[in-house]
């Protein structure tokens, strides 16, 4: 990593997502900001732009991951892609 050179903050933070970054990238390690560990927050806030959008507060069965009081939100869980552009045939 010749060349890099480290903000003076991020230095003093051995929690920074930064200075994580580095050192998981130094070890050779899975950095600990994964996708996998991302996904409840990337849920929730799938859920608060849903609720927006349908204009109510939801109910969410989180097993089934479906909306059960407005059954018509759950739309704006999926999308319709193009052909030749759905994530099976990519």
């Amino acid at each position: 990593m010749e060349g890099l050179t480290i903000p003076a903050d991020v230095k003093k933070e051995k929690t920074s997502g930064f200075r994580l970054f580095l050192d998981a990238l130094k070890a050779g390690k899975q950095c600990p900001g994964s996708f996998t560990e991302a996904y409840p927050i990337t849920e929730a806030v799938n859920l608060y732009a849903t609720s927006l959008r349908a204009g109510r507060m939801l109910q969410y069965d989180s097993a089934n991951r479906k909306v059960t009081n407005v059954p018509d939100a759950n739309k704006y869980f999926s999308r319709m892609y193009r052909k030749g552009w759905e994530p099976e045939s990519i």
